[in-house]
């Protein structure tokens, strides 16, 4: 099965996305001179792809004993030092990271998309709810190169996730 965007098919513009049969995790975090200094895994309760069938959308951050808790932050955490973008240049930003977690290959992490921002949906309302860490704050301070001072969060204070319902 593969996911089509809309494009005009007579063009040679073509987007084409692997189906991964599994579970949708984002993960999202600060870092600094190159450095992951807060990281914490959050799962959706289906593929972002589906959201555009009109149906519910909900992620919620997973507990500290979760057993995908440390393979989710140390693949990220080996994603980010590979694409060499905060390790060689010493970017300070928030970031959002979205993987899956596939129980068709050998119970696999695979990689799906990485940026340098917030994530979306209120994601920084769960965080803030669950650590006291204002991820826009934070990413702003960095921004500007202020230092912060963040400890990695050892277990949530609460267990939170975000619902939309499709309209």
């Amino acid at each position: 099965t593969c996911y089509f965007t809309k494009y005009d098919f007579n063009s040679n513009t073509w987007q084409v996305e692997e189906y991964i049969s599994g579970d949708f995790y984002h993960i999202d975090g600060l870092i600094q001179d190159g450095n992951v200094i807060s990281i914490w895994p959050s799962k959706y309760i289906r593929p972002c792809a589906e959201i555009s069938y009109e149906k519910l959308d909900c992620s919620y951050i997973i507990s500290h004993d979760h057993f995908l808790l440390q393979p989710l932050c140390l693949f990220t955490k080996n994603v980010l030092h590979e694409l060499q973008l905060y390790s060689q240049y010493k970017l300070n930003s928030a970031f959002h990271m979205e993987l899956f977690y596939s129980n068709n290959n050998n119970n696999e992490i695979v990689f799906c998309e990485v940026a340098s921002r917030v994530g979306g949906c209120r994601i920084h309302e769960n965080w803030s709810r669950a650590f006291d860490i204002d991820l826009y704050e934070q990413h702003i301070n960095m921004s500007f190169d202020y230092k912060i001072n963040i400890e990695q969060p050892i277990k949530p204070k609460l267990l939170i996730g975000t619902l939309r319902i499709p309209s």
